[in-house]
């Protein structure tokens, strides 16, 4: 429930041993109808991570899409889906700039493809990323200066440019 934060049901859960799901986005498909949609997660186990497809109305399987070369694959804290673009994003402490794109298209076969979105400099420990489809940004919040301070950022996924709002 959103007012109460209660668990209303648990509709799965998918057995990967101590592998972790560290972070998450939505993708609604092409179509309005949510037989398309799918979650993408980030699997991290020790320094390896893999990238996943989970459909929302199976969700005790999950499709492998590539692994990650990353490492360790547990730090992309934060994953969003830009679906008018069909680009996936990710949040790191890494720099210089910390953002990454994640070429789908070029996870089959393994690993993901992904680069740097140039310019950005926006490298977060704890981030967490969402994508509007209405404003066509990312939002970005995570922790910099070893956790002294928290940042919210508006960010241009194409250009990289950004403007700190808090």
């Amino acid at each position: 429930s959103p007012t109460t934060g209660l668990v209303l049901a648990t509709i799965g859960a998918i057995a990967n041993g101590s592998d972790e799901i560290v972070s998450m986005a939505y993708d609604p498909g092409p179509t309005a109808s949510g037989t398309d949609d799918r979650l993408l997660v980030m699997e991290a186990g020790g320094a390896a991570g893999q990238l996943r497809a989970i459909d929302p109305d199976s969700p005790s399987t999950a499709t492998l899409l590539g692994s990650i070369t990353w490492s360790p694959a547990s730090l992309f804290t934060g994953l969003a889906y830009d679906s008018r673009q069909h680009r996936l994003f990710a949040a790191t402490p890494f720099g210089p700039d910390g953002l990454y794109e994640i070429d789908l298209a070029g996870c089959t076969p393994s690993p993901c493809e992904s680069s740097q979105i140039p310019g950005a400099g926006l490298y977060r420990d704890n981030a967490s990323l969402a994508y509007s489809r209405l404003s066509g940004m990312l939002y970005l919040v995570g922790t910099a200066y070893s956790g002294e301070r928290t940042f919210f950022d508006v960010v241009d996924p194409t250009t990289g440019t950004s403007r700190e709002t808090l």
